[in-house]
């Protein structure tokens, strides 16, 4: 048995032994999500000004977190059509981390662009069917379903999330950022 089907087992024998509760998947992952939001949340608001434009390290701190609400956006995308009329929140940054613009996105905007991402994944969720799981994925390039998605997704947010942190660590800022799990990344907003 592979992983992949392993995996897939392991979720149809949660789902068919728990149908009085078959949402409880979905929760677990909304909860996740909401515990790395609020782990980005973090990480934005404890970056000294003298760390987040800085280069010496590779891609600037406000870059990498663009970079990972970008994709967060855009993989929030609920269906083809989304995805396919999806526009930048910040249309003149590139997403491209690499190719960090000049003039870099201040630490306000970068909160509000996490904000904006919080409250789509309350919206993606709140929509989410213990079915729409196994839709095909609308980005074909993540796996075959919505499910194989939003790992995806949750992953590629947790590795920049994890840089970040580093980072932070390395310049000697305390965190104490570590999240089991939560429904509002925005509960605590400072």
């Amino acid at each position: 048995m592979t992983d992949k089907s392993f995996l897939f087992f392991a979720i149809n024998f949660v789902i068919m032994n728990n149908e009085e509760r078959p949402n409880d998947l979905i929760i677990a992952i909304d909860e996740q999500f909401g515990a790395a939001l609020a782990m980005m949340k973090e990480v934005i608001c404890k970056c000294p000004e003298h760390i987040w434009n800085e280069k010496s390290h590779g891609p600037p701190f406000w870059h990498i977190s663009y970079h990972a609400l970008y994709f967060l956006d855009l993989y929030l995308c609920f269906t083809t059509e989304e995805r396919e009329s999806f526009q930048p929140y910040f249309r003149n940054v590139s997403h491209r981390v690499g190719n960090t613009p000049k003039i870099p996105l201040e630490p306000h905007q970068v909160k509000e662009y996490l904000e904006k991402c919080s409250k789509k994944a309350r919206k993606y969720f709140s929509r989410l069917e213990i079915q729409d799981l196994y839709r095909p994925s609308v980005f074909e390039w993540h796996g075959t379903n919505i499910l194989s998605s939003l790992i995806y997704n949750l992953r590629h947010l947790m590795l920049h999330i994890g840089t970040l942190n580093y980072r932070l660590l390395r310049a000697d800022v305390a965190l104490d950022n570590w999240v089991s799990e939560k429904k509002n990344a925005f509960e605590d907003i400072n």
